[in-house]
């Protein structure tokens, strides 16, 4: 072989290696980017849970029965708010 050819092989077989390093390095950036979002998507489903168990808590009839004391409100009954979707004025609206 001539010494250009050796060249060439030499500069050829850096290239190939320095490609080889950039694709790795690559990888594994992008492994740890999996990992970091997989933590990320396991806190964000833990919160969402939490989340979830306050909601059933202040939809509890307790919780909502709590909040309206609290609050002075005073809840109608069932009888009441009929009274009230017969009035002329409901009915008249299609709110029958």
């Amino acid at each position: 072989m001539t010494g250009l050819r050796i060249t060439i092989l030499l500069l050829v077989m850096g290239a190939a290696a320095m490609a080889l390093v950039a694709v790795r390095h690559e990888q594994v950036a992008a492994v740890s980017r999996i990992q970091r979002l997989r933590l990320e998507e396991i806190a964000l489903v833990r919160e969402t849970q939490r989340e979830q168990m306050q909601l059933a808590r202040l939809r509890s009839p307790q919780q909502i029965k709590d909040r309206i004391e609290r609050l002075g409100l005073q809840v109608m009954s069932s009888d009441v708010y009929a009274g009230l979707m017969n009035h002329p004025t409901a009915v008249a609206m299609g709110n029958e």
